[in-house]
């Protein structure tokens, strides 16, 4: 059966134009009705400016001259959902859609999610307090995620969020840590009269927080052996800056490349630790190399970046087991500047099936948690975009590694 053009399948509006074609007529779109929709005159699309509003029909506007949603003008889909506003209910995108569109409820586009700070280990602890610029780098960056309303102030509930995710990430207990003992640490670093931190107050309290956590904790003690001694390593850029960085023996190369890296300013995710012509892998202790405080350790910066990949296989069964549930995890390296359309076999996940790769799966960037974890069961509202073909890995990702990939399995034969 032949398809007819898209017109007469009431997909796009109806051409206004007709043309000779010799023994027959041929209709055709107008000049008008090209710039408006973006099409030649057939009726294909083409990638053309946007058309200015004066172009714009007065079906598509008000009498006002202003243009309507983006899905009014058969940009988008249509919104699937309603929101009661007061006296009128007005049609938004359900959850799904801002999903998969990467959309807010309104149909704007939804920024990319903001990096997730490094999870606190307490040798992590031990470099932070050491490297003033790195703990200042992290106070930042954990003052933004935070502040969830976007205020500028954190919050007394914003901040008891932050304590708890703290103590769990350092492996503490929070049973023993109410409301107000956090009030009674706020006090001393707040000017105002509320239980709250402004930016500029967060650094002194956030470090004396860190280092009252870590001292005040038998664990703490077991994980910091009393006799390792903390010892300066020089780190060198390729442009020759030098850095000398306090570290611990039984740290690893990875922890030591993100501090050296801050240090240096430089991308994280992009940098690598090396000595001589060997690159250090980042699973390797420093005392299992023989690092000390007389290596020579280069930091180069690749034109690839490491991005932690989750793959989550849809499952069938009663509840709870119905849903996506997590398989594997593993670390890809991904080009830079390359768009991930042309990645995308480094991206799919390889499931052993016939025709398996891309085919079918659904792929998400995410903000990852404070623990490093991946949830075991996918079910959203990690503030995930889905990946698009078009944009680069460095721009969906970050350079910072903080940003990480699910890929999402479908069903595959009984279950």
């Amino acid at each position: 059966m032949v398809v007819g053009p898209a017109w007469t399948r009431g997909e796009i509006e109806k051409p206004a134009g007709t043309k000779n074609m010799g023994s027959w007529t041929a209709a055709v779109y107008t000049a008008e009705q090209q710039k408006r929709l973006g099409v030649d005159e057939s009726g294909k699309k083409v990638q053309a400016a946007p058309a200015p509003v004066a172009m714009v029909s007065s079906s598509r506007t008000t009498k006002c001259g202003v243009v309507g949603p983006a899905w009014t003008r058969g940009e988008m889909e249509a919104p699937a959902g309603l929101k009661q506003t007061g006296t009128f209910t007005s049609r938004v995108y359900t959850a799904e859609q801002q999903a998969r569109l990467g959309v807010d409820e309104s149909g704007n586009k939804a920024a990319p999610p903001e990096p997730m700070p490094v999870a606190i280990t307490p040798q992590y602890a031990a470099a932070l307090l050491s490297s003033p610029k790195l703990l200042s780098d992290l106070c930042m960056s954990y003052f933004k995620k935070y502040d969830t309303n976007k205020s500028g102030v954190l919050e007394l509930g914003e901040i008891k969020i932050l304590c708890q995710d703290l103590h769990e990430s350092l492996g503490l207990s929070f049973s023993n840590v109410d409301d107000e003992a956090i009030k009674a640490s706020i006090t001393p670093f707040s000017k105002g009269a509320q239980a709250q931190l402004l930016a500029e107050e967060f650094p002194a309290w956030f470090t004396m927080v860190m280092q009252d956590s870590i001292s005040a904790t038998p664990t703490s003690q077991e994980q910091l052996p009393a006799q390792e001694v903390a010892m300066e390593v020089k780190v060198k850029s390729m442009s020759g800056q030098e850095e000398l960085v306090r570290v611990l023996p039984s740290m690893t190369i990875g922890t030591l490349r993100e501090i050296a890296a801050s240090a240096l300013d430089l991308p994280v995710a992009q940098t690598r630790l090396a000595i001589g012509e060997e690159i250090l892998p980042d699973s390797a202790m420093l005392e299992e190399l023989q690092i000390g405080p007389d290596s020579e350790i280069g930091a180069v910066v690749m034109n690839t970046i490491q991005v932690k990949r989750h793959v989550y296989n849809m499952r069938g069964g009663a509840p709870p087991y119905r849903g996506y549930n997590l398989v594997a995890s593993d670390e890809i390296e991904l080009l830079c500047d390359e768009t991930l359309g042309n990645q995308m076999q480094n991206l799919a996940a390889r499931d052993g099936y016939p025709g398996g790769g891309s085919a079918g799966e659904q792929m998400y960037a995410f903000q990852a948690t404070p623990s490093g974890t991946a949830p075991k069961k996918w079910e959203g509202g990690m503030n995930e975009v889905e990946i698009k073909p078009e944009s680069t890995a460095a721009d969906t990702f970050g350079v910072d590694g903080l940003v990480e990939l699910a890929v999402m399995l479908p069903m595959r034969g009984m279950d």
